[in-house]
């Protein structure tokens, strides 16, 4: 531990391809000749690692597969001008679509950091701040990952600890997704006042929590039976009503002039980006 900390703090940083590789051959090193173990059953617990770690890199792989197809095929190009068409520069309408549901929709599907990373870029290029932007992302993010990437984190984190029991893991995940629930009704409008002013987002009241519990309530719903999708399934019907909600101005205040005082940023004009998605639209 000591060493992986000094390689990675360090002025010049050793890549983690090195450090981690180092470190695992200096504890390999530490439990067979000073704690005085098997080597045999060392050797073994470190190919059991091994092969355990291929589940989360073979799914980390899968969502850097997405986010390289969508951004090479010129699909965030189109989804930015078709968002930026529905939302009609509405911040709030804005944030809850692209940083809620959509980020949760992209949670259930691949996980693992994917949803800032694509959702980030689609509302800084709308004008919004690139530090409040991350911010915002990361903190509504927190109410998909119970369930992450079809339910890895349920299945993979708590099965060997309850005997891979069904039964067992789906009274944790309703229970997780009760909780999460509630949670995000109470703290998501407070999550979208770091984007956007509090007067504007309680002007907008009735549609954010419309919007949150379209997403997070089908979660909870599928919960009960299933710990897989919850959180794809939730995310789905999460964008499909809040992008009618947008469409048909539900709960939604007209939108006070952009100022750069409050995480706002000034509404940037046509990119390259917007006129190739424009011309695949």
């Amino acid at each position: 531990v000591f060493f992986l900390l000094y390689a990675t703090l360090k002025k010049h940083p050793l890549p983690t391809t090195a450090s981690l590789p180092v470190s695992a051959a200096i504890l390999f090193v530490v439990r067979t000749a000073y704690l005085s173990l098997d080597p045999l059953e060392t050797t073994a617990l470190v190919i059991s690692g091994v092969l355990g770690a291929l589940t989360p890199i073979s799914i980390v792989a899968g969502a850097i597969f997405l986010f390289e197809s969508m951004a090479s095929s010129g699909c965030l190009a189109w989804m930015n001008t078709a968002m930026k068409r529905l939302a009609g520069h509405h911040p709030v309408a804005e944030v809850m679509l692209i940083g809620w549901a959509f980020a949760y929709l992209i949670e259930g599907a691949s996980g693992f950091g994917t949803p800032a990373a694509l959702a980030s870029p689609m509302l800084m290029h709308l004008g919004h701040p690139p530090l409040q932007t991350v911010v915002c992302l990361l903190l509504m993010n927190t109410f998909a990952t119970v369930f992450g990437a079809v339910g890895t984190p349920i299945w993979f984190g708590f099965g060997a600890a309850l005997d891979d029991d069904d039964d067992a893991l789906v009274g944790v995940g309703w229970r997780a997704a009760l909780a999460v629930a509630v949670s995000a009704v109470l703290l998501v409008p407070v999550v979208v006042s770091i984007l956007v002013p509090g007067k504007e987002v309680l002007a907008s009241l009735p549609f954010v929590l419309a919007s949150t519990t379209a997403a997070a309530g089908p979660a909870l719903a599928v919960s009960f039976f299933s710990y897989d999708f919850p959180t794809l399934i939730g995310g789905g019907v999460g964008v499909a009503v809040t992008a009618l909600l947008v469409h048909r101005r539900v709960g939604l205040a007209p939108p006070r002039q952009r100022s750069l005082g409050h995480g706002m940023a000034e509404t940037p004009s046509a990119s390259p980006e917007d006129k190739e998605g424009e011309t695949r639209a």
